[in-house]
């Protein structure tokens, strides 16, 4: 039997449910809301202040220095 997880069959893939309640923004401790990128990519989203972070193989990218405003996207 080949059971390959999710996350490794789809990378954009995100952490359950349980784990997705419990992120936070690193810069504002506001909830973070699954979305999708301008350019097509899965990032987690900070709706209140607008920052969202990348997701990368399953993982979200969670430090302060890898968050991009939505404003610095209008470039």
């Amino acid at each position: 039997m080949n059971a390959t997880p999710d996350h490794l069959q789809n990378p954009a893939s995100l952490p359950e449910a349980w784990v997705q309640a419990l992120l936070r923004c690193p810069r504002t401790s506001h909830p973070l809301t699954p979305a999708t990128a301008p350019d097509g990519s899965t990032v987690l989203l900070n709706v209140i202040d607008g920052w969202m972070y990348p997701v990368v193989h399953g993982v979200p990218l969670l430090l302060p220095n890898s968050g991009i405003h939505l404003d610095d996207t209008n470039d």
